[in-house]
């Protein structure tokens, strides 16, 4: 009885001590989040990065916990309320090439309501408030970034 009891502890320690990798749920995600700034695949110059105040175009991305999101830009949402839908997270591996450290990414796909397949796939890491956006997390070429930071109330 003594052994087995000993048996449970140390497996429930391991069991507990395991990390999870990859992004199991939407947590970090959820919020309302304002565009900073969109980097381009060019020179820096008046127009690189895009931002609200050179384009005159602020935007808002929401991000609900029942996986629901919506996209409004200057305060309305694009085409009248078209512009929302449910979305889904993924986790995935990409190695390019045998030998090559492989590129480990989050993803996120966006479907819009009664609209299949999904309308976009976005590569993306969470640093603290601060949402990216990029295809180079997955390991392709191009495509610049887009940079969020969360929303405060």
């Amino acid at each position: 009885m003594k052994n087995n009891a000993i048996y449970l502890i140390f497996l429930l320690l391991v069991v507990s001590s395991c990390k999870k990798t990859g992004l199991s749920t939407n947590e970090s995600l959820v919020g309302k989040w304002n565009w900073v700034y969109t980097w381009q695949d060019a020179p820096e110059g008046p127009d690189n990065p895009y931002t609200p105040l050179n384009t005159g175009v602020g935007e808002l991305l929401i991000l609900n916990s029942d996986f629901t999101w919506s996209k409004q830009l200057s305060g309305q949402t694009i085409y009248a309320g078209i512009m929302k839908g449910t979305y889904s997270v993924g986790h995935g591996k990409y190695t390019p090439y045998k030998g090559a450290d492989p590129y480990i990414y989050d993803s996120i796909i966006y479907y819009m309501d009664d609209v299949n397949p999904p309308i976009s796939v976005d590569y993306f890491k969470v640093l603290s408030d601060t949402l990216i956006f990029s295809s180079g997390f997955r390991g392709m070429a191009g495509g610049g970034s887009k940079t969020y930071v969360k929303h405060t109330d």
